[in-house]
């Protein structure tokens, strides 16, 4: 069993698979914490939780200067350098970490201002959270370059159900919002330990580039990626400060209700781009543009298939879903939730995984300055206009800026005219699919109380998109029969487990 578990696997699509099986788990158990704390908490601590975690969300990836995604794309060049990598990349994220732990300390009464929250309390707490956290964020990544893919599924699962039950329980037992940010921490010491004995188990010497040559060469990609990430991370998050700064506790609560992410989706739509990067890193410095092509188009068209009814179903059923996991008093949750869902769509384009792959850092930072600039102009208008709602469809403008810039470039990459960039008409023929079958699960299922209509509203529209693209050319012969063939290659390897 052992040996099946660390394993290194061959096949590009079972890889992918079997992390996306693993990070859909660990978002379903995930979602699990969020309907317990709106039970267990007032809307105003709430609100606080939301906002420590804010902070700690943008404080990660900021920190993390880029290191992870660097990995990606610098193991399917150096594969003989990959253990000598994770181990550098390691201890610059533990110094990086413990930085971020520094400043949090130093700034605790800035924050608290800024939110008008009591937050200063928490703020030790968090800085261990943030400190332990960037280096964590490693472990899942140095099993994936490596390709070991039940690895990867048992680390995610492991630890995200670990968290979640963890954090549940200390928020029912204890109703205090200090216990709950100690008892993520404790969940992250051990997924740090966890990266430590992987590394050392891994960790294996190399003679073809020297290690001063190797940081080199990996602090040239990850600079250059950390600041589009930063401007992209400003982008993301401004509109959520700005409603945490300008408004109480209780409506940031609500706000940040309609900002959550649906289950499973985040982290598909992570995996398979992290496949598009592995995957056209290697096509693009070999110069194969078909290949990177092919890649590419399946990737788009797997999201387009997922991510198009889903879509739909979340814009019909978008009040009964808050309604009935919240509560009547996040209702007006429902509007800023409906304008996030639009960003489903623009991530058929898969703009930031191609230009990761393709080394196109730089363009990275110009189009995330376009769509900074975008969304900071945009922010303050819609919110006075829209509430609230506003303030997350300034968001949906800036991504939309930078997926068309991106887009620009990844077509002159895949050699590709922008108007043929994607097959419009298949994705048409999709789409109409998906909201024809939301309306019509809606039109059976309106009358129903509002838990009946989330019981079989959602269940029946996907019943039939299922039916629609499964029995018509929607879904090729050749993507169904490799979908038959992944089933029974993982079920067999199941049963010989």
């Amino acid at each position: 069993m052992w040996q099946q578990l660390l394993r290194p696997e061959t096949s590009r699509r079972a890889l992918s698979v079997w992390i996306t099986a693993a990070r859909a788990v660990g978002a379903v158990v995930g979602i699990a914490v969020p309907l317990l704390l709106v039970r267990v908490f007032d809307q105003t601590t709430f609100g606080y939780y939301k906002e420590l975690f804010l902070i700690a969300g943008t404080a990660v990836p900021l920190l993390s200067f880029g290191l992870p995604a660097s990995v990606f794309y610098l193991v399917p060049r150096h594969g003989d350098q990959a253990q000598r990598l994770l181990v550098q990349s390691a201890a610059l994220l533990g110094v990086l970490g413990i930085v971020g732990a520094g400043a949090l300390f130093f700034f605790a009464g800035e924050l608290q201002r800024f939110f008008h929250a009591p937050l200063a309390l928490y703020i030790p707490w968090l800085a261990i959270f943030v400190a332990l956290s960037i280096p964590a964020a490693l472990l899942p990544v140095a099993a994936i370059v490596e390709r070991r893919s039940r690895l990867v599924a048992l680390f995610v699962t492991g630890f995200g159900a670990l968290y979640a039950i963890v954090l549940m329980l200390a928020a029912w037992l204890t109703k205090d919002l200090g216990i709950v940010v100690m008892a993520a921490c404790g969940v992250l010491l051990l997924e740090t330990v966890a990266l430590v004995v992987y590394l050392l188990w891994r960790f294996g010497a190399s003679r073809s580039v020297s290690a001063r040559g190797l940081l080199r060469e990996q602090l040239a990609y990850a600079l250059p990626f950390a600041a589009a990430a930063l401007v992209g991370l400003l982008r993301d998050r401004v509109h959520a400060f700005y409603v945490g700064a300008t408004m109480s506790a209780g409506q940031f609560a609500v706000y940040a209700i309609g900002l959550i992410q649906i289950p499973v989706l985040d982290h598909v739509t992570q995996t398979i781009g992290e496949v598009v990067v592995l995957e056209n890193a290697g096509h693009h410095s070999a110069g194969n543009v078909a290949a990177a092509r092919a890649t590419w188009q399946r990737a788009a068209a797997a999201l387009a298939v997922l991510l198009f009814p889903v879509f739909a179903i979340g814009e019909v059923f978008a009040p009964d879903a808050i309604a009935v996991l919240f509560g009547p008093a996040y209702g007006g949750a429902a509007a800023v939730f409906r304008i996030n869902l639009v960003l489903l769509p623009l991530q058929v384009l898969l703009a930031s995984p191609l230009l990761r792959a393709t080394g196109d850092v730089r363009l990275m930072v110009g189009a995330d300055l376009a769509s900074l600039a975008v969304a900071l102009i945009t922010l303050v208008p819609l919110v006075h206009a829209f509430g609230t709602a506003g303030a997350v469809a300034s968001l949906v403008a800036g991504v939309a800026t930078f997926s068309l810039i991106a887009s620009w470039r990844n077509a002159a990459r895949l050699e590709l005219r922008l108007v043929r960039f994607l097959p419009w008409s298949h994705l048409a023929r999709l789409f109409a699919a998906a909201a024809a079958s939301a309306g019509i699960a809606w039109l059976l299922v309106h009358l129903a109380p509002p838990v009946w209509r989330l019981a079989l509203g959602p269940a029946s529209a996907l019943a039939l998109y299922a039916t629609l693209v499964w029995r018509t050319s929607l879904v090729p012969a050749s993507d169904r029969a490799w979908i038959r063939e992944l089933f029974h290659r993982m079920r067999s390897g199941a049963r010989h487990g």
